[in-house]
């Protein structure tokens, strides 16, 4: 018989931990577990500085199992095993030193582990496949009020924010913005283009967890070309000078294309010069401006490119990167139908969009007209309830627009630039 020993065991503390209904995400940049309630149990005790003897006795008496039952012992070893081994929890030298982890989210509920926040859909840049389609003559910004209404309703329940944009520094509070939000999360990420970073006070930059620059170009040339600004490249290197100067973490995403996919080596030069925290590869969704026959004829990339750009970063990767996270060029199709019109990353569940009108969508990159679809306010009394929005819908009404376009749901891919592998 396997004996259930009195150890204590702790939570590892590099990793985030956020209930979501009954199941729990335990996550590191690098990597991310979706425990069942079983699972979520476990660590929800062992963080409760709880002997596994005791924790043991918790489950059985729980789930109506026999403690003395050989398989049951086995089943829950075998889960402390795997914890153990996948570095979610350690066993404790000293029963008497307790450290405990904070969980966001809360359990029966639905509340989101990443929100992203597009602050405006103004931009100094306009590129050619910008599925926002921003620009410098557009001037919405968020109503402040309303965003800290939400998160102070939130309560610390969001475990990550991503401020996006349109260009994110364009808002004219961004500094007071990032201060005030510091308040509902534990960690505040900005996605910029880089070349406003000048804007954001000494004391904002200590906030951030990091910083995304997505690099249009290697030289002036190739930048004003792609973002018809003539100082682009020019203002970039400097915001990447100040970024690594002020120590904050940098991640750099290389927008990819039939123009410059065979120019991977000049990026690569430039990004020697900084200390990354994550490098990232990826090309422009079929949206916004990238639906021009323009765009498809001059930057779209086939599958035999994006198979050669692949093979070409395993090069540079493995002289000179072996060690930063990189995510390639993934070609995955981002929505299903098999069963349900949903989303296989969990985008529009475990991750949300509020807009710069403070309208709620699921991802980013779809089309703001067909996948906006209440208000903050709504969304909140939603999930407050314990319920999920159900966008199944707007996927459904998604794909009769795109046979207009003559695509399918199958032509949708995630291709590279975010967190969640599909």
């Amino acid at each position: 018989m396997i004996i259930i020993n009195e150890d204590f065991y702790e939570l590892n503390g590099d990793f985030n931990y956020h209930y979501f209904g009954e199941n729990i995400y335990v996550s590191t940049p690098q990597t991310i577990f979706n425990l069942n309630s079983l699972y979520s149990s476990v660590l929800s005790l062992i963080n409760e500085n709880i002997s596994i003897e005791s924790i043991y006795k918790y489950i059985c008496n729980d789930y109506k199992l026999d403690e003395k039952d050989n398989e049951v012992i086995q089943a829950f070893n075998n889960i402390i095993t795997e914890l153990n081994t996948k570095n979610i929890i350690k066993i404790k030298n000293n029963n008497k030193y307790f450290n405990n982890i904070l969980f966001t989210g809360k359990k029966h509920k639905y509340y989101p582990k990443l929100i992203l926040i597009e602050l405006t859909n103004q931009c100094n840049f306009t590129c050619p496949h910008c599925y926002k389609e921003a620009n410098n003559k557009k001037n919405i910004f968020i109503d402040e009020n309303r965003l800290y209404q939400f998160f102070s309703k939130l309560d610390n329940k969001v475990e990550h924010i991503e401020l996006s944009g349109g260009e994110a520094t364009l808002h004219p509070n961004i500094n007071n913005i990032i201060r005030h939000l510091k308040k509902y999360t534990k960690h505040i990420s900005l996605l910029t283009n880089g070349s406003n970073i000048s804007k954001l006070d000494d004391d904002v930059l200590k906030i951030l967890s990091d910083i995304q620059i997505t690099l249009y170009g290697y030289n002036s040339n190739s930048y004003y070309n792609f973002t018809n600004n003539k100082t682009s490249y020019d203002d970039v290197i400097k915001g990447l000078d100040i970024i690594e100067k002020k120590h904050v973490p940098i991640i750099v995403a290389i927008m990819l294309n039939k123009q410059n996919f065979s120019f991977i080596d000049k990026y690569i030069d430039i990004i020697k010069n900084y200390t990354l925290k994550d490098l990232r590869f990826g090309m422009a969704m079929p949206f916004g401006r990238a639906l021009s026959e323009d765009f498809k004829g001059k930057y779209n990339l086939s599958k035999e490119d994006i198979n050669y750009v692949n093979n070409e970063l395993e090069k540079y990767i493995n002289n000179s990167y072996n060690k930063i996270e990189t995510h390639h060029i993934r070609y995955s199709t981002l929505l299903r139908t098999e069963n349900e019109y949903s989303l296989k990353c969990g985008a529009g569940k475990n991750i949300i969009i509020i807009g710069q009108d403070c309208m709620i969508r699921p991802c980013n990159m779809l089309p703001e007209d067909l996948f906006k679809v209440c208000s903050i306010e709504e969304y909140f009394d939603i999930i407050n309830k314990g319920f999920i929005y159900d966008f199944s819908q707007n996927i459904y009404d998604f794909e009769k627009k795109l046979i207009t376009l003559n695509l399918t749901l199958e032509d949708i891919k995630c291709t590279g630039f975010c967190d969640i592998e599909v």
